[in-house]
């Protein structure tokens, strides 16, 4: 896993009608991708490349542009979205295992008491 700091985490985006221009810090790569969902599907697939299991810890950097940057918005909320059910899901997991684990101490306890 390589170091990763606030400036190599960063990408910047210039969002206009029709394309969004992309820098990626982590090659210094300008990128251009159209600015329709099939487009940031595609610079999601890249970063997941790039940044492996650190893609959830990028910071998009974009001047909002009104109407031209919404689909952009939506996209990142989305993806958020995901990301925090993701981790309520495994939260849950966790906590039934608990509650679990926890029942069974009280038993063994319960049952040594009998002793």
């Amino acid at each position: 896993m390589k170091n990763y700091t606030l400036q190599n985490i960063s990408i910047g985006l210039d969002v206009s009608k029709e394309t969004i221009s992309v820098y990626i810090p982590i090659n210094k790569l300008d990128y251009e991708i159209n600015n329709t969902f099939d487009g940031l599907k595609k610079l999601t697939s890249k970063l997941k490349k790039l940044y492996k299991k650190e893609c959830n810890t990028l910071v998009f950097v974009y001047e909002p542009t009104g109407s031209y940057s919404e689909l952009l918005k939506s996209f990142v909320l989305q993806k958020v979205l995901k990301l925090l059910l993701s981790i309520l899901k495994g939260l849950t997991t966790l906590l039934r295992r608990v509650e679990i684990e926890t029942r069974l101490i009280l038993m063994m306890l319960d049952y040594c008491v009998k002793l």
